[in-house]
């Protein structure tokens, strides 16, 4: 069974000017861990024990480290001083933006052999059966198990 974990930590601040700007921003830092990338299921066989889900605890694919918010909001000044329709039609107006800056997301490197492979009688292993080939379980526990593997080395 797979699990997952999130700790943020969050600011925010937000200030209304009397000239009629309104200014907000938002800071995110957050981490977050686990061995699923997001689904129910444990992606790999890490450790070659394929019920030792711990061995894969890491960053989540959509774990983003940093997020910073921004927005703006301007309320125009127009039809203050008109009266009849003009008024009507310019009064209440407001130019706005929003800027986002985030980091990125972790890249997740993994190896991927198939379940099963094919070997023929010179010991060479294949993708795809043929005419004098064996198919063979190729998967630590066999068949349909996790056959998605963090490479061993790190550079």
């Amino acid at each position: 069974m797979g699990s997952k974990d999130y700790n943020a930590m969050q600011v925010g601040l937000g200030r209304r000017f009397n000239y009629g700007v309104t200014l907000n921003s938002q800071y995110t830092f957050g981490k977050s861990l686990g061995n699923t990338s997001g689904s129910n299921d444990a992606l790999t066989s890490g450790n070659g024990n394929v019920t030792d889900y711990s061995y894969d605890v890491g960053y989540n694919n959509f774990d983003i480290r940093h997020s910073f918010n921004l927005s703006a909001v301007y309320a125009l000044p127009l039809g203050a001083k008109m009266g009849g329709i003009s008024a009507v039609l310019l009064r209440g107006w407001e130019v706005g933006t929003i800027i986002n800056a985030r980091s990125g997301i972790p890249m997740d490197i993994r190896v991927q052999r198939n379940d099963v492979v094919y070997v023929d009688a010179n010991g060479l292993y294949y993708n795809s059966p043929a005419a004098g080939r064996t198919a063979i379980i190729n998967t630590i526990g066999g068949g349909a198990s996790r056959n998605v593997r963090h490479p061993d080395l790190v550079p």
